[in-house]
């Protein structure tokens, strides 16, 4: 595994599990520590199961979506932004 990417922490996990103990599914993308080997055995562990997702699939999450879709209007704009505060000015 790469340095740079550390597994994911499954502590914390335990309060999300804790906290909805009738989670049995889970779907996650295919960023490195959801695929860690530790990642895995927890949730085997905890009896969740994971949904196959296929490589190079398009992002089903909405909110991504809405986030690509301001990062080009952003980035599109002219003229360009300069600071935090013409960035809240433009977004609102």
């Amino acid at each position: 595994m790469d340095q740079a990417t550390p597994p994911m922490d499954t502590a914390a996990l335990d309060p999300f599990m804790q906290q909805h103990p009738d989670v049995t599914v889970l779907q996650q993308d295919h960023a490195r520590p959801h695929l860690a080997r530790v990642t895995q055995a927890y949730l085997e562990a905890q009896g969740v199961d994971v949904l196959p997702w296929p490589a190079d699939s398009p992002d089903m999450n909405p909110i991504e979506q809405l986030w690509d879709y301001l990062g080009r209007q952003v980035a599109n704009r002219v003229p360009q932004l300069a600071n935090w505060q013409q960035l809240i000015q433009a977004l609102q």
